[in-house]
């Protein structure tokens, strides 16, 4: 059996000392939840000698602080996790979000900059934490490259691919159409099979969680090509259904050219409802 690094890694209970201490003279560093974004999920970190809560995401997906001078002066060695729960919701397209986890890995924040939490950065940490030896920037690159395609990055040549890790909403913006459906879609399925993983009993590897997630966002692009627009032109976003994505990721294990063919019902389009803005913001540390 393969070592579950993923599902371990997700699944795992993160025990974070809680502070309440704020120092207005330090920093502010600004972490966001993003899939679309992400409101109301719980934000901590950990930096070793110090950790603490930093509050829930507010209606763009942003907790700011300057309560932390690790974050603020050394966030290279933080760790930060965002956790949804029974109110946390994708603002972009109504999705209930309760059940994610993401991880933003020690090396990948940087002082004076905003940080995402994200699906990509999730995978990048659980590639860190299957023993892949390697710079923050030669993982992201090969993680981004998994996810997303090699013509992505040919595409994209004069992308910084940490930037895309780190402020994937802003860089987003800068993609042409066809690229920016394909992040879109990649990231939405990466969020689903990324639960399936965490929950999952049998252990899964990193590598086929990667190419499972690569297959079925590809279908999802070949099917829905503006996405998150549809053929018909109507706003619609997509739930990867648990049993098919199995069938998928068995199809990688067992080397298929094409793990998705003949697994019919793949994924579910639902249309988009934005929630919209709440009259006051989500909590932060300040």
């Amino acid at each position: 059996m393969k070592k579950n690094i993923l599902a371990v890694m997700i699944a795992a209970t993160f025990i974070v000392a809680c502070s309440d201490s704020s120092d207005s003279s330090l920093p502010e560093t600004t972490i966001q939840g993003f899939d679309g974004p992400v409101q109301f999920a719980d934000v901590t970190y950990d930096c070793g000698s110090e950790s603490g809560k930093l509050g829930q995401t507010d209606y763009n997906g942003n907790v700011t602080t300057s309560s932390s001078y690790a974050l603020s002066y050394t966030p290279e060695l933080c760790e930060v996790i965002i956790t949804g729960n029974s109110d946390s919701i994708d603002t972009s397209n109504g999705k209930a979000m309760p059940d994610i986890r993401y991880v933003i890995p020690k090396g990948l924040l940087v002082d004076g900059q905003p940080i995402t939490g994200s699906p990509l950065t999730t995978l990048i940490a659980a590639q860190i934490k299957s023993g892949t030896i390697g710079t923050i920037e030669e993982i992201t690159a090969q993680v981004i490259t998994d996810l997303y395609g090699e013509d992505f990055v040919n595409n994209n040549s004069d992308l910084n691919l940490l930037s895309l890790a780190r402020n994937m909403e802003a860089v987003i913006a800068t993609l042409d159409p066809i690229d920016a459906s394909l992040v879109t879609a990649t990231n939405h399925v990466a969020n689903d099979i990324i639960i399936f993983a965490a929950a999952a009993e049998e252990e899964l590897d990193i590598a086929s969680v990667l190419t499972t997630t690569q297959a079925i966002a590809a279908d999802v692009i070949n099917n829905a090509p503006n996405y998150p627009t549809n053929a018909s032109g109507e706003e619609i976003f997509i739930e990867v259904q648990e049993d098919a994505a199995r069938v998928v990721y068995d199809n990688v294990e067992m080397g298929f050219s094409d793990p998705t063919e003949g697994v019919d019902d793949i994924v579910v389009p639902k249309p988009i409802f934005p929630t919209p803005p709440p009259a006051t913001g989500a909590t932060g540390a300040s």
